[in-house]
């Protein structure tokens, strides 16, 4: 259970109470039926979304559908027969429930490229009229995503660099990058929004825009890439996103920590401001501990992550 940070640690602790109430429930609940008694655990088919728009005729979304079971995919595939049904044998039912003549069903998926990602099944795939999407790259496209972002935090969002960096980071991993699995990094929107959505959650905790743009983009375009291309991503961060001046190289910005947050139980890493526990709070300083050089850069890394929530 979380100590400190006011009003939402107090929230997180009710969190926690309702769901050791319900969980206490469920114990006795079992207990009882183990024992053979009345008022045990007592379980209910619930239609779900994909029964309730084959019966009343919705438009239902699968997203990431490659990355459904098997057993999933195969009753889906009989809904795209002609005269298509969906059997809920969970219910004990024989009759299967009739496709609405105004069911209409998308699937979307990313291109299975990713680890843990597959290509859809050809049975599926057959049965669907497929568009491909290619991925975003006008620098238009990309500014609005910018500015959607940050636009509502800044009032002159830095869109111009940042797309700029963006399309140089796509470049090197296309060609010269390597990530620690020894295969190019596959950046994409999705790496792009995560940087963003750290700049926008750091930005208000007072840690500065230039280096929550350095510290949100090192986070999702460097941490993931083998030591040696490291520098060159982190020279493209530089070139790009922070400020230049005369006659000087771009330099990270200093990790200085902005003011103590208010209330108790906060500790100083790597110049980001962290909630401790308040069952245990250990020390750097604590002589059972051997900080090295890569330890100490992994903290700050981890301080990166968390204290801006990520």
């Amino acid at each position: 259970r979380g100590g400190g940070g006011g009003g939402a640690g107090a929230a997180l602790d009710e969190e926690w109470e309702s769901f050791a109430a319900e969980a206490g429930r469920l114990r006795h609940q079992l207990r009882r039926e183990a024992q053979g008694g009345v008022g045990g655990a007592a379980f209910a088919f619930v239609e779900g979304a994909l029964v309730q728009a084959v019966r009343e005729g919705h438009w239902l979304l699968l997203d990431e559908v490659n990355l459904a079971a098997p057993e999933t995919l195969q009753r889906v595939a009989g809904l795209l027969e002609a005269g298509g049904s969906l059997a809920l044998t969970e219910k004990g039912e024989a009759d299967a429930v009739p496709r609405h003549p105004n069911f209409r069903l998308f699937a979307a998926m990313n291109p299975p490229t990713d680890f843990g990602k597959k290509e859809l099944p050809a049975g599926i795939r057959s049965r669907l009229t497929e568009l491909y999407v290619p991925r975003l790259s006008s620098p238009e496209d990309l500014s609005l995503i910018v500015i959607a972002y940050l636009g509502p935090l800044l009032p002159s969002p830095p869109v111009g660099p940042i797309v700029a960096f963006y399309q140089a980071a796509l470049d090197a991993a296309a060609t010269t990058l390597l990530d620690g699995a020894d295969q190019r990094p596959e950046y994409s929107l999705r790496t792009l929004c995560r940087a963003l959505s750290y700049v926008r959650a750091a930005v208000p905790l007072g840690y500065g825009l230039h280096r929550c743009l350095y510290d949100g983009f090192h986070i999702t375009f460097v941490a993931q890439l083998q030591a040696r291309f490291q520098p060159q991503v982190e020279a493209l961060l530089l070139r790009h996103l922070m400020p230049p001046k005369p006659n000087k190289p771009p330099r990270p910005p200093p990790a200085r920590a902005p003011a103590r947050p208010s209330g108790d139980g906060w500790v100083e890493i790597g110049g980001f401001w962290l909630q401790t526990d308040p069952r245990h709070t250990a020390s750097a300083e604590d002589p059972r501990f051997i900080v090295t050089p890569s330890i100490e850069a992994r903290f700050r890394q981890l301080a990166r992550m968390v204290a801006a929530g990520r």
